[in-house]
């Protein structure tokens, strides 16, 4: 979180940082945000549960999910869960998996904040 925070930082944004979903759904309530990143495995309030949580909140707010979980059974060779699929499926706008470097954190912040300036049309009257 300190690292990511850094990064972001240094790339000219305000980060405010949260030790779980729950602090970070807390944070949400007083502060306005462009865009929201969670892990997925944390203690409190894990990050499906807070992307749930927030989509109610925040519908359009993207959200960038990651974690360092399996991607799946069928790739890690045991018993495994595909959170990034099932953050999909909840309304992460994009995921990310862990390890990356900040270059790629970035790049998929900068993606996810290109997408929510673009002009919306009007609806027709």
């Amino acid at each position: 979180r300190q690292v990511i925070a850094r990064q972001l930082e240094r790339a000219g944004h305000t980060v405010v940082a949260a030790a779980h979903g729950g602090k970070g759904v807390e944070a949400f309530g007083t502060h306005t945000f462009d865009i929201v990143i969670t892990d997925i495995l944390m203690p409190e309030k894990e990050g499906l549960e807070t992307i749930r949580t927030l989509r109610g909140l925040a519908p359009a707010i993207p959200i960038i999910a990651m974690t360092g979980g399996p991607v799946s059974a069928r790739l890690s060779g045991r018993m495994g869960v595909d959170y990034l699929g099932i953050a999909e499926k909840l309304g992460a706008t994009k995921t990310i998996r862990k390890p990356f470097r900040g270059a790629q954190m970035l790049a998929v912040v900068a993606a996810c904040l290109a997408v929510d300036a673009t002009p919306q049309p009007s609806p027709l009257p």
